[in-house]
């Protein structure tokens, strides 16, 4: 499952460029991409009927949801400058901001594979940008800017998602995000496409990389853990990397490659620390 979500979430940026030939504006596309998806959310909420978090809970959840715009918006505007590969592969540096956001707030102690996590993150978003011209920059800007704010996101769930259902969670921080692109798109003014087939192109960009992945997400999450979903989500970029070259007639040239290969790289390391620490701490534990 947490494989078939990293293979459908890998199918975002060219479902989007698709939606973007078609006439799509990017707003008016995030609007329906999300109002769509919370929809189907909701009506499998209905049916599985979680537990909805209390009011203090419920505030959490909505700045999650706005620092989920802000990542989508970004993600979506860098498309439109840089190659979709490229996005996907700077997206891929949250895990390293997110070590660093742990140590800043939440004092977590560091070892060697985590700074060496960070130095090959790093390293490898120095080769991604270097190989780019100078018309880039703005892409590039939007694309370290979708990794901030994933990363925001990610640090501010620390402390928000305990003990809260999983589909409840995602049905308000989706719907947050699809409230806040349609005020947008009213006040921008609507984008539809002008060619029909973009409708199709944006129902799959609701359905496939937004709800299958996202439920799929959440089913595999509860049955392999967090470590080994972290782990399988390098399959990813990847898949959008190849998708890329196969559809949209992308070239990764070799430097871009081993920039993305080191930031994958330091994906793996810190999913097999965090899996050395859970199984230290369960070792060390008195069983009971």
């Amino acid at each position: 499952m947490v494989l078939v979500s990293s293979l459908a979430f890998g199918t975002l940026a060219l479902f989007a460029h698709r939606s973007y030939e078609a006439g799509f504006g990017q707003i008016t596309l995030l609007m329906v991409r999300f109002g769509v998806a919370t929809a189907l959310l909701a009506a499998l909420a209905v049916w599985k009927r979680p537990k909805w978090p209390d009011k203090r809970q419920f505030k959490g959840l909505l700045l999650m949801g706005g620092f989920y715009v802000g990542q989508s918006f970004t993600f979506f505007a860098a498309l439109k400058y840089i190659p979709a590969s490229m996005v996907s592969l700077l997206l891929y540096l949250y895990p390293a901001i997110v070590t660093l956001g742990s140590i800043v707030f939440f004092h977590e102690r560091m070892s060697m594979p985590k700074w060496l996590a960070l130095g090959l993150a790093f390293g490898g978003s120095v080769l991604i940008v270097g190989v780019s011209t100078a018309g880039n920059a703005i892409g590039i800007a939007f694309g370290v800017g979708t990794a901030l704010f994933y990363s925001s996101y990610l640090l501010l769930g620390y402390r928000v998602l305990n003990g809260i259902d999983a589909m409840a969670s995602s049905l308000v921080v989706l719907g947050t995000a699809a409230v806040a692109y349609l005020v947008m798109a009213l006040a921008q003014g609507l984008q539809w496409p002008t060619e029909p087939v973009g409708w199709i192109w944006a129902v799959l960009l609701a359905v496939v990389p937004t709800f299958i992945a996202i439920s799929t997400l959440l089913a595999g999450l509860e049955r392999v853990g967090p470590v080994v979903t972290s782990t399988l989500a390098a399959v990813e970029p990847l898949a959008t990397a190849t998708l890329s070259v196969m559809f949209l007639g992308e070239r990764i040239g070799v430097a871009q490659a081993f920039g993305g290969i080191c930031i994958l790289s330091a994906v793996l390391i810190l999913a097999k620390a965090s899996a050395k620490a859970k199984l230290t701490q369960a070792v060390s534990s008195p069983t009971t």
